[in-house]
């Protein structure tokens, strides 16, 4: 029964996967591409603080406290730190996310941020700026366009396109100039210098009142906001996982493997009998306090099966590759958290694959403390009756 979850994951190859010569870096301290090295696959990187000074010819994928890149990236970075440093050129698209973000460098294609504090400079962005979170200064020209929700903005370059933001404060720089139009949702009037200059249209939108109207949503922003949110708790949740709970996140994978359409059954009955059990103790009254507790690990057992999940889809496109069982769950984890989140935006199929591989690691769970309470409990009762 094996060979029925490696051509789910074998389905899953076909769209997004690393190719074979893909390079994997990891550590707990300092992870190091030194200069003067080149890889000439994707590169995987990760660690306490990532150091980026070689040329990457592919992709490159890191995650760390603090990430700094400042080699050349021949295609798309794909980021997740405390602190992100970019002066390193890239030739396509930037995704990343961090507490603080700067970026000091020429940009090919877009740029897509999520961060408490962004900084662009450098020689410029080929394509369109997407950002989220608290401050950001835009001091690099754009080709694109800007859009965003953000607490402040602050523009000091060409835009090449329109600017649609949604923003505590929008400030207009002297060396600002916007080719199309300027679109704002904000409780203050915009801080426009006089050299600044805007072709289009300017329009500013005052926030609805959050009583009685609808409010309305952060827009692509706010969806890819979500996005990295729910990847970057996925991976903190996997790495709490794995380095405090290593028997049990080895134990759920391995049953995952070893008896995929069994617990996929088991998840199932878990998913829907819980909550009919949960009614029917609340209808007793007495049985209130054990619903409310039995609904709360209900609850805590599905979201740690969709990280027990993002780990398993992780480690079998890395064993599918390497031919290696012996592959870390860290890894896994950075792999299959944004490989979950790229399946997500697929409709249906997308979503049922992962439905199913969500189901199959909530059975394991369900089986794997099963099976150590039973077998605790065999144990305490086999030496009660051998006792003298």
């Amino acid at each position: 029964m094996r060979r029925y979850p490696l051509l789910m994951i074998c389905l899953l190859l076909l769209i997004v996967a690393p190719s074979e010569a893909a390079r994997l870096m990891g550590g707990g301290g300092q992870t190091a591409l030194p200069r003067g090295t080149a890889v000439n696959d994707d590169l995987y990187i990760s660690g306490g603080a990532v150091l980026v000074d070689g040329v990457v010819n592919g992709d490159l994928i890191t995650a760390g406290g603090t990430v700094t890149i400042n080699g050349q990236v021949m295609q798309d970075i794909i980021v997740a730190g405390g602190t992100v440093i970019i002066n390193g050129n890239v030739g396509d698209d930037v995704r990343v996310a961090g507490g603080t973000v700067n970026i000091n460098s020429s940009i090919a294609g877009d740029l897509v941020v999520a961060g408490g504090n962004v900084t662009v400079s450098g020689a410029g962005i080929g394509g369109d700026v997407l950002t989220w979170g608290g401050n950001a200064d835009l001091s690099a020209p754009i080709s694109g366009s800007v859009m965003g929700n953000l607490g402040n903005l602050s523009i000091y370059n060409k835009i090449g396109g329109s600017v649609n933001v949604n923003t505590g404060m929008l400030k207009l720089g002297p060396g600002a100039a916007v080719a199309g139009s300027l679109t704002y949702t904000s409780s203050k009037q915009a801080n426009i210098n006089p050299l600044a200059k805007v072709a289009g249209p300017i329009k500013h939108n005052k926030p609805l009142p959050a009583a009685g109207k609808k409010v309305e949503k952060g827009g692509p922003a706010g969806f890819l906001f979500f996005l990295f949110w729910g990847m970057l708790s996925t991976i903190a949740t996997g790495l709490v996982l794995i380095y405090l709970l290593t028997g049990f996140t080895g134990g759920v994978i391995n049953l995952t493997w070893g008896r995929f359409w069994r617990n996929l059954g088991i998840g199932f009955l878990v998913l829907a009998v819980t909550p009919i059990a949960a009614v029917i103790l609340m209808m007793t009254v007495i049985g209130i306090p054990l619903a409310l507790i039995l609904l709360a690990s209900w609850l805590i057992m599905i979201y740690l099966a969709r990280v027990s999940a993002a780990i398993f889809i992780g480690w079998m496109v890395l064993y599918l590759l390497r031919g290696r069982r012996e592959t870390l769950l860290v890894w896994g984890l950075l792999l299959g958290a944004l490989l979950c989140t790229l399946i997500g935006l697929i409709p249906v199929l997308g979503w049922i694959f992962l439905f199913g591989i969500m189901l199959a690691a909530l059975g394991a769970i369900v089986s794997y403390a099963f099976g150590s309470w039973w077998g605790k409990y065999g144990r305490e009762r086999r030496e009660k009756v051998e006792a003298p």
